[in-house]
């Protein structure tokens, strides 16, 4: 379909039979300035402002761009290349945001809508169909059902977050005081990111797979 393409399993990690992947760089030392409590948090936050700003316009522009995609899936069964490129690209910006900020990375997130191996950024890496289903395509009707469909990811995904925002209270400990993020902080902040890309993606009709229920890769 001639969409660009990273590898599917970057930094070790197995690639699952879901079409998106998210994958974290296990660092072996992490900056300790951003554990220290609320100063390293707010120091982040400020860093990050530019690309909100950045992410917000993005996001404008992927929406607008939903009222017409939905013309070339529905007549032809293709997502268009431009489309797949800001849709991709918008759900990179959102996951790189995030791991950063909730300090998976102490990477700087990229301003780019590709995927740079090695850069340290959380990588998302999509695979594509060679046909996408025209029914997902119809307007309002479509869109209306994978919401009804999404019903109960929506609901867990809310619950995670407020638990992924109160353990955000101890992460720092390990992080200041042995230079590692811990494993569990992985799996369960990382796994809520991974969790809400593919949503995403199949919200935005990247992928026709419904989202399984799991935080692991």
């Amino acid at each position: 379909m001639g969409y660009s393409q990273s590898v599917s399993a970057p930094y070790g990690a197995s690639a699952s039979g879901y079409p998106v992947h998210i994958l974290f760089p296990v660092l072996e030392n992490h900056n300790k300035f951003y554990a220290i409590p609320i100063l390293g948090y707010a120091v982040r936050s400020i860093m990050l402002i530019p690309y909100l700003i950045a992410l917000m316009v993005l996001g404008l522009v992927a929406y607008l761009c939903q009222l017409v995609v939905w013309f070339p899936v529905m007549t032809t069964g293709q997502y268009p290349v431009w489309a797949w490129n800001l849709n991709t690209g918008v759900i990179r910006y959102v996951k790189r945001y995030a791991a950063f900020l909730y300090g998976l990375t102490d990477a700087y997130p990229s301003f780019s809508l590709e995927d740079h191996l090695g850069d340290g950024d959380a990588l998302v890496v999509f695979d594509p169909q060679q046909t996408y289903s025209k029914f997902w395509a119809i307007p309002v009707v479509g869109i209306c059902v994978k919401y009804i469909m999404l019903i109960p990811h929506l609901v867990i995904l809310y619950v995670l977050g407020l638990v992924v925002a109160a353990v955000q209270l101890v992460t720092w400990i390990p992080v200041l005081f042995g230079g590692r993020y811990p494993v569990w902080g992985y799996q369960l902040v990382g796994g809520w990111i991974r969790w809400s890309a593919r949503v995403m993606a199949y919200m935005l009709g990247l992928t026709d797979h419904y989202p399984p229920f799991s935080l692991s890769e």
